[in-house]
């Protein structure tokens, strides 16, 4: 059986790369979006 344990504190790296990676991938499946409707 699988078993999750939480970690004691979140990784500083993830924390600010999170928000990053949201937004780069909403401006490209808009993008993606805008390029197919023409």
């Amino acid at each position: 059986m699988i078993t999750l344990i939480p970690r004691q504190s979140a990784s500083t790296g993830w924390q600010v790369a999170t928000p990053v990676m949201a937004v780069l991938a909403t401006m490209i499946a808009g993008g993606l979006l805008f390029a197919m409707l023409g």
